[in-house]
């Protein structure tokens, strides 16, 4: 648990990520930034209103650091740990159990993706 703003980034390319921004509150993870493509600027401009340290990690974080040091104050700005830098199976097993004891349960048939921008095709079809 931390009490810096978590700060996933998947990288999007051109500039872009898929983030979202989470903090602690009372144990649980609260989302203050909900997921979406957006450039790095933008997400950027977004945790500065917040006005918190921020942890950063994932391929977008490792791809774009330098452009997050740019737009962020450095006071800011943290790194998440190596070993925690990029999505592991593990954290993901972690996440299903806690979801499972809560009665959060989704069958293969019942999940539904979350599409976050369109495929190529369908751009290309505009």
């Amino acid at each position: 648990v931390t009490h810096q703003i978590i700060c996933p980034m998947l990288d999007a390319r051109r500039q872009h990520a898929f983030c979202a921004a989470y903090r602690y509150e009372n144990g649980k993870l609260i989302n203050v930034l909900p997921i979406d493509l957006r450039s790095v600027e933008e997400f950027i401009e977004g945790l500065k209103e917040m006005d918190q340290e921020m942890l950063f990690f994932g391929d977008g974080w490792l791809n774009h650091k330098g452009l997050v040091e740019q737009f962020a104050p450095a006071d800011k700005v943290f790194e998440a740990r190596a070993v925690d830098a990029l999505p592991k199976a593990s954290t993901l097993a972690l996440v299903g159990a806690k979801k499972f004891e809560e009665g959060l349960i989704e069958t293969y048939l019942e999940h539904q993706p979350e599409y976050y921008r369109p495929t190529q095709a369908e751009r290309e079809l505009q």
